[in-house]
Order: C-alpha cells, then structure tokens, then sequence
C-alpha cells in the first residue's frame, strides 16, 4: 500500500486508489468509519514495484536516495524546520512550520482542513509536488525520518505559479495519516 494526495488535478498516480480523503470540488473530507477529517490524503495499492522505503533528495532528476528510518513521533509545533520533496521541484530544506491547524482552499476550491502551515522564502513548491514527502534529516544518521504528506502550496493567482519570494506549503502530518489508515510507514533497518 501507498499514500497519494488527492487534490493534484492531472491524475497522477502509480496505482488503484483504495481508500481517499478528498472530495472533488470540497476538498478533504471524513474517511468512512472515521470521526475527524484527517488531512488530504489516500491510500493506494501500488500497481509498480516502484517503492523501497527510501526517498530521492536532490534536484527533481536526481537518482541519490536516503534511507528511511522512521516516522516523527512527536506533534509538529510552530518554529520547527523541515524538508521537502517534490517530484517538480525536488528537495528544498529550511521550510518552517507557521501553523500547526490549518485550512486552505485550493486553486480548483476544495477546502483543506487539518493541515499544517510551512514558510520559506524563496524556491517555492510547484505543481506536481504535491504527494511529496514531508521529512527530517537526522544528523547523526543522514536517514530521513517522515513527517507528512505534501498537500499544496502558495500560488500567484495572476501568473497560476508560485510566487517568486514568499513560499507556503500545506502538508497532512504523518500521525494523522497513520490515524487515518493504521500501520506505519516501511524502514530500513
């Protein structure tokens, strides 16, 4: 099984969704039998042997990979730093969180809710990032421990780009995902 999220309109996907929090044209919804809306997220059954529980970091062609230790254990806060990696973009660090309960509507206007608020300034996420991991480098190991699912980000709304300075980024924390789905994410030992 796989995550995807559910709001990039090109349909992009590497196997059968199962499972989704997202409803076309109102945005993230209760998954049945669950109480709380826990994000923008679904759960597939993957079609490829595409997966390995590493992750690409670099720039969007790049063929390097981490391994991946684990799951952040702990509620994100306001302040903390952490990365990103997009399939258009490719990994950017030194995103901060600004909000840790969020809500955002999406250029198709689907509201987003339970979602959590990141800043930079500079190289923004772009379309087709979104799905990308949420993660941290731990120092002592250079294994990435996983902290979301990235939802969307800021979009200059003359242009349809992100904006040139001023970067936000909305990602599902990965205590919900596990709330949503049960399990926890394939490592390396």
């Amino acid at each position: 099984m796989g995550l995807e999220v559910q709001n990039y309109p090109d349909g992009l996907h590497f196997g059968q969704r199962e499972l989704s929090a997202y409803q076309k044209g109102v945005g993230a919804v209760k998954i049945p039998g669950q109480s709380a809306v826990y994000g923008d997220i679904s759960l597939m059954t993957i079609l490829d042997e595409l997966t390995a529980p590493s992750i690409f970091i670099g720039g969007p062609e790049s063929g390097v990979k981490r391994n991946v230790e684990g799951r952040w254990g702990t509620a994100p806060k306001v302040g903390d730093l952490f990365c990103i990696g997009g399939a258009t973009t490719g990994q950017s660090c030194n995103w901060k969180i600004q909000d840790i309960s969020d809500r955002y509507r999406n250029s198709a206007g689907g509201l987003y809710t339970s979602v959590t608020r990141g800043y930079r300034y500079n190289r923004c996420a772009d379309r087709g990032d979104s799905g990308g991991p949420v993660f941290t480098i731990r120092p002592e190991t250079g294994n990435v421990v996983a902290k979301g699912v990235i939802s969307g980000g800021s979009i200059d709304l003359a242009t349809k780009r992100p904006p040139t300075n001023d970067c936000l980024i909305w990602f599902t924390d990965i205590r919900n995902v596990v709330k949503a789905f049960g399990g926890d994410i394939t490592k390396r030992n």
